[in-house]
């Protein structure tokens, strides 16, 4: 996906695993903020392709790329697969499962035409097959189905549904989609559905095959596998609960974080995207269903066994905001801050001096209100870009043979001041009958 934009924007970090498995951001000024997930890259709009690609790869910048910048970024993405089976292997099992036990082309846009025409009308995933083309076909093939063997199974079933034979072409899918995590927990599970899948495959029942006994079997096993599955949701939900009281105790330190990070004089923003990924992780664990969908054999994709990859997203958002918080609790105790907060005694930040000074990262959470915070900005940013402070710091002494010299350099002080400021002014002083009780 290749965004071209005059700023940064924090939308670019929704990341929509169907439309792009990585992101490149040309930025054509400014900057984005850092660290940034491993799947979205930025880079000045000035930058060519062949130097992007080659920062990624490691390659000496060239003319012209060895690879194209997509396959440079590719191994970055949480999507990332190993090569492995082609677009014309996915079409040839799809085929194959439509025409079977007939004969099926060998011309291969005869196969594509047959599995498109069939995808067509059937539900998703199978429709968007026929709405794709080329690389993005056979990405979504691979995302849908992984291999061309599950996919003929699909298009096998579908085939059994469309003839009327709802009730099984129902149980194949639920076998076909269940998802076990391999080990000791539901080992037997795993070993009767791998059994199923040989006994009552749909190759057999379009075979013409005796299926009523491989169908009861097929039955008994998904009941088992419900109640298996209730148990083991069950305690993903508690889990999950447990989580979600983890994040609402850091909603404080990532409230902090994003007020530090509005304190423009502290340097960058740092932890934006973990900020991100917080309230992203809080947002999903409270959208978590009750209860397993009886229905389907996944719930959220979970997998029997297993615990949902959003569980380790967000222990890992947390710990992120805690580490930005503690880099901008570190550039608030610096000796810049330092000086400025000692210069006028307000109760609000005398607190917030003692929290700092003690290592009381909890105490500065509390103190930092969003006024506190604004006043702090205000302070910073008058003391870092006042041009008299700066005239001071380069002329502590002003003698006739440096006078010109001197007034020359505070008016291009004075200039730029002007040219960067927001409203046409350069402030010299900080007004000290606005600071907040």
């Amino acid at each position: 996906d290749l965004v071209d934009a005059d700023r940064w924007d924090d939308a670019f970090l929704l990341h929509d695993r169907e439309t792009a498995d990585v992101r490149l951001v040309r930025l054509r000024a400014g900057e984005a903020p850092d660290p940034l997930p491993a799947w979205l890259a930025v880079e000045p709009a000035s930058r060519n392709v062949a130097e992007a690609a080659a920062a990624y790869t490691g390659e000496r910048t060239q003319s012209r790329p060895r690879s194209p910048i997509g396959l440079a970024l590719w191994p970055r993405s949480p999507s990332y697969r190993a090569p492995g089976a082609t677009l014309a292997e996915f079409i040839a099992a799809g085929a194959e499962a439509l025409r079977y036990p007939d004969p099926t082309p060998t011309d291969a846009r005869r196969r594509l035409r047959i599995v498109r025409d069939f995808a067509a009308g059937c539900g998703q995933p199978l429709r968007r097959i026929a709405e794709l083309d080329g690389d993005l076909l056979e990405r979504a093939l691979r995302i849908a189905f992984d291999t061309p063997q599950r996919f003929g199974e699909e298009i096998t079933i579908e085939r059994i549904a469309a003839a009327g034979a709802r009730e099984v072409s129902e149980v194949l899918r639920f076998i076909a989609e269940a998802a076990i995590v391999e080990g000791p927990a539901y080992a037997d599970v795993a070993f009767d559905r791998r059994a199923l899948q040989e006994q009552a495959s749909p190759w057999r029942y379009l075979n013409g095959e005796p299926f009523a006994k491989p169908l009861a079997a097929a039955q008994a096993w998904q009941r088992r596998y419900r109640l298996a599955y209730d148990t083991h949701y069950r305690s993903v939900i508690s889990r999950a609960g447990d989580l979600r009281d983890l994040l609402e105790r850091c909603s404080v330190a990532a409230l902090a974080l994003e007020r530090l990070n509005a304190i423009r004089a502290l340097g960058p923003p740092t932890g934006v995207a973990a900020l991100f990924a917080f309230a992203a992780a809080r947002d999903a664990l409270a959208a978590l269903p009750a209860q397993a969908d009886g229905e389907t054999p996944l719930t959220v994709g979970i997998a029997l066994g297993a615990e949902p990859a959003l569980f380790t997203e967000a222990e890992a958002a947390a710990e992120q905001v805690a580490q930005a918080l503690e880099v901008q609790r570190g550039r608030l105790a610096s000796q810049t801050v330092r000086f400025v907060l000692e210069c006028e005694s307000v109760p609000a930040l005398d607190r917030l001096l003692q929290a700092i000074t003690a290592s009381d990262l909890g105490g500065v959470e509390r103190v930092l209100d969003e006024r506190l915070a604004r006043h702090i900005d205000r302070l910073l940013t008058a003391a870092v870009a006042s041009p008299l402070g700066e005239f001071v710091e380069r002329y502590a002494v002003v003698s006739e043979a440096t006078l010109d010299e001197a007034v020359e350099a505070f008016r291009a002080l004075l200039e730029a001041a002007i040219r960067g400021s927001d409203d046409g002014h350069a402030v010299l002083r900080e007004d000290r009958a606005t600071a907040v009780a």
